[in-house]
């Protein structure tokens, strides 16, 4: 078992899947907010447990006070609203602002990007997939196709060009899950079963690309010299990337492709949009491994932490093959 990821962590995110059947499960705004109420305080309990340093505490009550303003926001747009609805352009407006607050998204990207520097890789996942599901779901139950697609272009922007010129790969994640969730935005709009499909997928191969980097205790990439130079943990980890990445023929592509061709129906501009955009925010994928790529390997055999990662991702990645032959 990989350093980072012990039986609490897993307890953890059983009951983060049981709050997701939950919250999809759910009928109105008022157990919407409940649940993410439940499940934000769920989570500060969880962290409490990692540390008790200062900059611990400190991430902890800025986490705590995010999401209680965020909270407090979407509480208020319902509360002002009439038969639970939102019946003015103005409430919709200020609704909005505490959904993308608490999803942690441009203009609000700020807090989220500081907390996630700061936070274990194991707690990074949860923090930054678990937390936002409900908000996107909220987003979408409670706003029409003009709203969506105005949060939707934000979200392109915005996660495409802020994650230039980075040099920390807690950064480089925050602002890749952030360009991906104008995907996960983009899906829900196509439909519901492509978003299970597109979340999923995405989450999996987050996730592996995450053990692997607790594994070797990966935390900067301005110098070759951080990354790890074995043969192996080099493949794993360009596979890794290139998978996050949506690039043919790896997994991710032929779900993003699944979702342009289901957008084009409806949309050629969302579209274009989405490739064009994507196609920008390649350049910080390509600086994120490149060095990598072209570094020095160290052929000296050295063994994974955890072997069965290495074939996991492997195999996650070569079911890109298996859909072109479908």
């Amino acid at each position: 078992m990989m350093k980072g990821f012990h039986p609490f962590h897993k307890s953890w995110m059983f009951f983060s899947l049981m709050m997701m059947l939950f919250i999809v499960g759910s009928s109105s705004w008022f157990s919407l907010w409940v649940l993410f109420e439940i499940f934000g305080w769920f989570f500060i309990g969880f962290l409490s447990k990692k540390g008790d340093s200062f900059y611990h505490s400190i991430t902890l009550w800025k986490i705590f006070f995010f999401s209680f303003l965020s909270s407090s926001v979407i509480f208020l747009s319902f509360s002002l609203s009439s038969n639970q609805v939102l019946d003015s352009p103005f409430l919709t407006l200020v609704f909005i602002l505490g959904v993308m607050m608490k999803m942690g998204v441009p203009p609000f990207h700020g807090w989220v990007v500081v907390v996630s520097e700061n936070l274990p890789m194991s707690s990074f996942f949860l923090f930054n997939f678990f937390l936002k599901f409900g908000p996107v779901l909220t987003s979408v139950f409670f706003l029409d196709f003009y709203w969506q697609f105005t949060v939707l272009i934000i979200l392109l922007a915005f996660g495409s060009v802020g994650g230039w010129n980075l040099y920390s790969t807690h950064r480089f994640l925050v602002y890749s899950s952030m360009s991906n969730l104008s995907w996960v935005f983009s899906s829900l709009i196509s439909g519901k079963v492509l978003f299970v499909a597109y979340f999923l997928s995405y989450s999996m191969v987050f996730f592996l690309f995450l053990k692997f980097l607790t594994g070797v205790n990966d935390s900067k990439i301005s110098s070759p010299s951080h990354f790890p130079s074995e043969v192996n943990q080099k493949m794993v980890f360009i596979l890794g990337v290139m998978n996050i990445m949506g690039v043919p023929p790896f997994w991710l592509f032929f779900v993003k492709f699944s979702v342009i061709e289901s957008i084009l129906c409806s949309s050629i501009f969302l579209a274009l949009l989405l490739i064009s955009f994507t196609v920008v925010f390649m350049y910080m994928y390509i600086g994120f491994f490149s060095n990598q790529l072209f570094s020095k390997p160290n052929f000296v055999k050295k063994s994974l932490s955890n072997p069965s990662l290495f074939w996991m991702i492997c195999l996650f990645s070569g079911m890109g093959f298996i859909s072109v032959l479908l």
